[in-house]
């Protein structure tokens, strides 16, 4: 990982700062469109807008008094309400991309995957499969009739899709919706032998075993390497251990003073950015400005039209937690671009996700990637169009600052809710190109992902007050919502930001600005912890999911965030296994439930690295509710080492890394220095994170780090759906 998700919503907001002000307001009062069809607003009379979902001009509308009965006032439009989920459409139907449907039946079924196949799971334990049917063109359907489910013997299948394994061996699952059928294979695994420690080493994405990875017990003397089925055992094993697990072009992971005696490894593949596969897209301003452009890939034909500065975001959805959730994961790495305007030309380092432009240039941004994990991924997009004189004023600081450091953290809570406006678009189930072999040339599998469906579900987040870090509020809060269903993992549908209140002395009381309040009476009235967050409906095959919502509270200053940088930040995440939609001017519903109070986060140099003993120091606990926690160690090249671990419990704890070079020639030590993808050489960085997870996570035990480790129900690479809460900080590295 690198930075901070906020580096994606405020790059582009940094380049507009430049721009002259001159963007053509949108249509207001005037006569009736008559129906007439349109591609974009300049088909449409004064008075009119151009619906894209229907192609035909709608007259501006002011109250929903102003539209048909069946219709509501949208931002200025009349339109159909939308849905959030099948509660708020008729029998029969079924809600796709924020509309009521006809629910698909059976016979449209030509064919489906499940996911995740191959996939693994422990005898006397279970592993959820989800079927993700499509028509005969591969499209995905929201298919929620009746589904019948079969196991071959060593294990069984519910009508849901949990799979419970009672031997050890292959059980082959089958699902079948009308004439169409789809199989997976789950790899079930005995218990481990009485007195003995297992260890199972999978691919984190792929799920199939790693053979010959070098398993550690304690000391460098005692490896072991792994076999056909991924697995290490050592006899004669009791207490506490270290136990760290080293694979050929992959990041390692290590768990640390472990009771459990079978646990389960997902390591994640190594890959260096020139070496990464993925997708790629086209966007345009508009057909006058690129004929080849799709109609669907145009800013012009998206939301809000006639507006000059046009942003989206594409990338791959986070396939197992928010702990992992960084400008990297989402929109890929960094590329050089050079921006020009009013004469002036400036190179920028923007995330291969970002398109961005002002009138009709893109400065280099339209032919965006998607890079992707192996195995199947789900890929989203967020995009459209922003007033540019409403940036600008949000940018008053900048513009009129005279120089000097830009204070990103007061321009985010301004910039963001001027994103609400824009559309979404998913795509499940896509199979990721194979990453390229050193020296080789990566692929990028062209993809049409539309955005299609609008940002119309709203819900009023009301945030806990800010948390400190080393007695100070942090900046504000990132609000998320998202599509949440393992193995999809977190696909993005929309976002905000709040910013902390500060007084004339600028002292703050760790209250949240409601950033669509008026504060020209002050900003204290203000400072409610509301947060109103607008979204989008699960569209492209995410329908059917849970909505999951993330507040996150951070230093929005500090941008560079992840590993390869500075970041302090603490999460919460709800789940909503619906969202309904209500009708402006009304605000929308409060979440199901109300988010507790923020993880503390650890003071400064209570999480400490030297590099030249290989010295790991906790002294302390950030927050008695964490259960669990990674300690995230990277290198220059990216090349990461994940260190889980308990609580403290009170007892300062330090270890001591074995070094990687010492298991195997061939594998790199992560903390020595290396050369980066820009060039450069450097050391370093890490960070230390801690989890909270639901009440019914660990099937109503407390959640310990050793249930956590142990090859069970619940396993690390299946913990996106149970966090509640968790933290982020970087960590010193001494020499």
């Amino acid at each position: 990982m690198n930075r901070s998700i906020a580096a994606i919503l405020t790059s582009f907001a940094l380049i507009t700062a430049g721009c002259g002000k001159g963007s053509t307001p949108a249509p207001d009062g005037g006569p009736d469109g008559g129906g007439l069809s349109c591609q974009t607003l300049a088909d449409c009379p004064q008075g009119n807008v151009c619906d894209t979902h229907t192609n035909h001009c709608i007259p501006v509308c002011h109250s929903s008094a102003e539209c048909a009965a069946t219709q509501v006032c949208e931002e200025g439009s009349c339109l159909a309400p939308a849905c959030g989920g099948p509660g708020d459409c008729s029998s029969g139907q079924a809600c796709v991309g924020g509309t009521c449907k006809p629910a698909p039946t059976a016979a449209q079924v030509t064919g489906c995957d499940l996911v995740p196949s191959p996939a693994v799971v422990h005898v006397g334990s279970t592993l959820q499969l989800s079927v993700l049917p499509h028509d005969s063109a591969g499209k995905p359907l929201y298919y929620s009739g009746a589904t019948t489910w079969a196991a071959a013997s060593g294990g069984s299948v519910d009508a849901s899709g949990l799979v419970t394994a009672s031997a050890a061996g292959v059980i082959t699952v089958t699902a079948t919706i009308g004439t169409a059928s789809c199989m997976a294979a789950v790899t079930s695994y005995a218990a481990a032998d009485a007195g003995a420690l297992r260890v199972t080493v999978i691919d984190q994405h792929t799920k199939a075993p790693i053979v010959g990875a070098k398993v550690v017990l304690d000391a460098v003397s005692n490896t072991k390497a792994t076999g056909g089925d991924g697995t290490a055992s050592f006899a004669g094993v009791t207490g506490v251990h270290n136990v760290h697990v080293f694979a050929a072009g992959y990041n390692y992971v290590s768990f640390i003073q472990t009771t459990a005696t079978d646990l389960l490894v997902p390591i994640s593949a190594y890959v260096p950015t020139a070496q990464r596969s993925g997708f790629t897209g086209h966007m345009c301003s508009s057909k006058g400005d690129d004929a080849t452009c799709a109609d669907d890939d145009q800013f012009s034909t998206l939301a809000v039209q006639g507006e000059a500065v046009h942003l989206a975001f594409f990338g791959s959805g986070i396939p197992n937690s928010l702990l992992d959730l960084s400008v990297d994961t989402l929109v890929g790495p960094s590329h050089s671009v050079t921006v020009s305007i009013a004469g002036n030309s400036k190179p920028l380092n923007l995330p291969y996700g970002l398109v961005l432009g002002v009138g009709s240039n893109l400065f280099g941004t339209q032919d965006y990637r998607m890079y992707a994990d192996g195995g199947k991924r789900t890929l989203w997009g967020i995009g459209g169009n922003v007033n540019l004189t409403q940036v600008v004023t949000a940018l008053g600081p900048v513009l009129t600052g005279g120089g000097g450091n830009v204070d990103v953290g007061t321009i985010l809570p301004e910039i963001l809710p001027l994103l609400a406006k824009l559309q979404a678009g998913t795509a499940v189930n896509v199979s990721a190109p194979v990453n390229s072999a050193p020296g080789g040339t990566p692929t990028f599998t062209p993809i049409d992902l539309a955005l299609t469906t609008p940002l119309r579900l709203r819900l009023t987040t009301t945030s806990p007050d800010l948390p400190k870090v080393d007695g100070k509020y942090v900046d504000g809060v990132i609000a998320l919502a998202g599509a949440l269903d393992y193995p999809q993992g977190f696909v993005p549908l929309g976002f905000t930001a709040g910013l902390a209140y500060k007084d004339s002395n600028n002292a703050a009381n760790g209250k949240i600005v409601d950033p669509s309040c008026d504060t020209s009476g002050g900003t204290l009235p203000c400072a409610t912890n509301k947060l109103p967050l607008k979204f989008a409906a699960e569209n492209g095959g995410t329908e059917g999911s849970s909505y999951g919502v993330a507040l996150i509270a951070l230093n929005l200053g500090s941008l560079s965030g992840g590993v390869q940088g500075s970041v302090a930040l603490s999460g919460l995440i709800g789940h909503q296994p619906q969202v309904h939609y209500v009708a402006p001017p009304a605000d929308g519903p409060a979440p199901d439930s109300a988010f507790g109070a923020f993880l503390n986060m650890p003071n400064t140099n209570t999480v400490t690295l030297t590099k030249t003993g290989r010295q790991v120091s906790v002294t302390q606990d950030a927050d008695a509710k964490i259960q669990v926690y990674r300690f995230d160690l990277e290198n220059a090249a990216r090349l990461g080492w994940e260190l889980w671990m308990p609580p403290t419990n009170g007892m300062a704890r330090s270890l001591t890394l074995p070094d990687p070079h010492a298991v195997d020639a061939s594998f790199v030590d992560p903390l020595q220095d290396a050369v980066s993808s820009t060039g450069t050489t450097g050391g370093p960085s890490a960070r230390v994170l801690g989890m909270q997870l639901g009440a019914t996570a660990c099937a109503g035990a407390p959640c310990t780090a050793a249930a956590l480790e142990t090859f069970g129900s619940l396993t690390l690479d299946q913990i996106g759906a149970n966090l509640t809460g968790f933290i982020a900080a970087s960590v010193p590295v001494a020499q």
